[in-house]
């Protein structure tokens, strides 16, 4: 198999991980209105697209960087990415399941961590790939901000 078919099925493959579960988490709209939120807070609607596309930067951020030839091993920046990918997914469980926005901001921040050092690992393999993981950690700060007001608001 060529290598752009692998990069482009790597890539679907691992965007099917990141969106499947992000729609079949809960959302509980009444407890998420009922809290008090900054003022920049984007609209409900504005979240499924922003993170529809990140979850796709970074499946072909990934995809490419894994299959980039080099000699350093991909080792951590694979760790780091499961790391990454379970903090993500573990965001709207504990903000919206267990409704525990103190737990959310801690996972929000290690997203945020995790993502600046996948972009730092990423770019000693791939640079150009790793530009694409920018959104990620734009977001992550964004949402860093946004949590650190739900906590104090409420």
């Amino acid at each position: 198999m060529n290598k752009n078919i692998k990069i482009i099925l790597t890539s679907v493959l691992l965007f099917l991980l990141y969106i499947i579960p992000a729609r079949l988490a809960p959302f509980d709209e009444t407890w998420y209105e009922s809290l008090i939120k900054p003022g920049f807070t984007p609209p409900q609607i504005i979240y499924p697209i922003v993170w529809t596309l990140i979850f796709l930067c970074i499946s072909v951020s990934v995809s490419l960087t894994l299959y980039t030839k080099t000699s350093e091993s991909k080792r951590f920046y694979t760790s780091l990415l499961i790391l990454n990918y379970f903090f993500i997914q573990m965001y709207p469980y504990i903000q919206f399941q267990l409704k525990d926005i103190y737990l959310a901001l801690v996972d929000v921040f290690l997203v945020l961590i995790t993502s600046f050092m996948l972009y730092l690992t990423g770019s000693t393999l791939n640079k150009k790939a790793s530009y694409l993981l920018i959104p990620l950690i734009l977001w992550a700060v964004f949402a860093s901000f946004l949590q650190v007001g739900i906590v104090k608001y409420n």
